[in-house]
């Protein structure tokens, strides 16, 4: 009996050898395929990393201060059990409609203004060249009530100068710091650094959608239970924007 038992354990472990034996050479056999697959992952990887859109983000700290009284009741109320943060009515202010509105219409965010670039990796190539996005400010922007879509294309002739098309159709000609009227559309360009040739798309949004879209993008938290002090943070994928709403 003993001695078929270990019959039967050596078959096992010679079947185990064989199966192994079996793996190694099915690897070898496909060892072009496996690499070839390997090559495609990595390449794709490094292309994703290379040319996906990097996420930028600017950081600002607050300090709240309080008065004796509000203190005492903050102290009475986080002894209950549903006690919030002492801080919560600030962080609900500065998340309010009246602060973000405010800040839409002080910095016109309700105007649009997104560089073009070739499509997929155009902005990929133009970061790895180490070129300079180019910057566009609109003081004011009104565009017919009739249009289907409301956004046109500027396309920067010189440093002072502009071409306005939709569609593909030129609609007028404009200079920097000069207010333009034509066509039913009324424009104010204010500053433009950009190289000839550079095109943006610039889209008239409403207030709403503006106010919505920051509130996306920016968060207000508490950096401690009780400490007075919050955090803000607006995050986006528009150096220039981030910079300029962060001020």
């Amino acid at each position: 009996m003993a001695d078929k038992n270990r019959v039967n354990v050596s078959q096992n472990d010679s079947s185990d050898e064989l199966d192994i034996g079996r793996l190694v050479g099915e690897l070898i056999d496909n060892r072009w395929l496996i690499i070839g697959i390997t090559a495609i992952f990595l390449t794709f990887g490094i292309i994703y990393c290379l040319f996906a859109t990097p996420i930028y983000s600017a950081n600002a700290i607050v300090q709240v201060e309080q008065n004796v009284g509000n203190k005492l009741l903050s102290n009475i109320n986080q002894m209950l059990p549903s006690g919030q943060p002492q801080s919560a009515p600030e962080i609900e202010l500065l998340k309010s409609r009246m602060i973000l509105g405010k800040t839409v219409e002080d910095l016109n965010l309700t105007t649009d203004i997104q560089q073009d670039y070739f499509p997929i990796l155009g902005r990929g190539f133009a970061r790895l060249m180490h070129k300079d996005p180019g910057q566009l400010s609109v003081s004011k922007l009104t565009l017919p009530k009739g249009w289907a879509s409301p956004s046109f294309k500027l396309t920067v002739d010189s440093a002072t100068d502009y071409t306005i098309s939709k569609d593909g159709d030129e609609l007028f000609k404009g200079k920097v710091g000069v207010f333009a009227q034509q066509k039913g559309v009324s424009i104010l360009v204010s500053d433009i650094v950009a190289e000839p040739g550079t095109t943006f798309t610039i889209t008239s949004r409403t207030y709403l959608s503006a106010i919505n879209q920051l509130a996306d993008q920016y968060e207000v938290v508490d950096q401690g239970k009780d400490t007075g002090v919050l955090g803000l943070t607006l995050t986006g994928d528009n150096p220039v924007m981030i910079q300029k709403n962060s001020k």
